[in-house]
């Protein structure tokens, strides 16, 4: 009696399980959200505003990007358009010149106490001065050369400026600042690129023995105009 009890109830508890198995399962609503066993499908008004939203936001990095091409390009750094190094010559020359100094200035020395002797008042003063004059040019001439010779090019971050490197009369490196739009009379030769900066008497000379960085912007800079807004003098 026992055995079929337990059979009887095995078999109700089978049949509940069939039938639990037919019926649909509905989500228990608890403090305002459901609870589900899976994830929920979305419903078409859902799927079209996720679309809208994507397709809004592909749109707004499409016009993002137009306007960063819109915009100049100004690098943080420096850019290096031309360097050539000779400061080694240039020191050279310094000594050469007071060699040439001193020898004018005994020279001319000399002459006077000659003349002084001789009792040749009129050139007693003219010689000497001469040979004088011809020291003071030379050393003139040297600090003129350096001051030209530009031996660094850059152009200063917005590209408005630039910065040149020039040598002074005892050989060290020097540098100042010139607006771009100053540049003009660009020429060329087969030693020489020459400049001029605010209708300056002499010329200055980029060696081309040097090396050219970036000819493209150099080609810009040397006619007067900004590299990174080309078509504004």
């Amino acid at each position: 009696g026992y055995q079929r009890r337990v059979r009887g109830f095995s078999k109700i508890l089978f049949s509940l399980g069939r039938i639990a198995s037919k019926v649909p399962f509905s989500p228990r609503k608890t403090s305002g959200t459901y609870c589900t066993s899976g994830p929920q499908n979305p419903s078409k008004k859902a799927r079209k505003q996720q679309q809208q939203q994507q397709r809004e936001a592909q749109v707004q990095q499409q016009r993002e990007a137009q306007n960063q091409s819109k915009k100049p390009f100004f690098p943080e750094v420096d850019i290096n358009l031309f360097q050539v190094e000779k400061q080694s010559l240039f020191r050279f020359l310094t000594l050469a010149v007071f060699g040439q100094m001193v020898f004018w200035v005994v020279a001319a020395e000399l002459y006077y106490r000659l003349f002084t002797v001789q009792k040749k008042n009129t050139k007693r003063f003219v010689i000497p001065t001469g040979c004088l004059m011809i020291g003071a040019l030379l050393m003139g001439a040297r600090g003129v050369f350096g001051r030209y010779y530009i031996h660094r090019l850059d152009i200063i971050s917005r590209g408005d400026q630039i910065r040149l490197g020039y040598y002074s009369f005892w050989g060290s490196k020097k540098y100042r600042q010139v607006p771009v739009q100053n540049i003009a009379n660009f020429q060329e030769s087969n030693q020489w690129v020459m400049f001029k900066i605010d209708k300056s008497y002499f010329n200055y000379l980029l060696d081309k023995s040097g090396k050219f960085e970036n000819v493209h912007l150099m080609d810009h800079v040397l006619k007067g105009k900004n590299p990174f807004f080309p078509t504004s003098k």
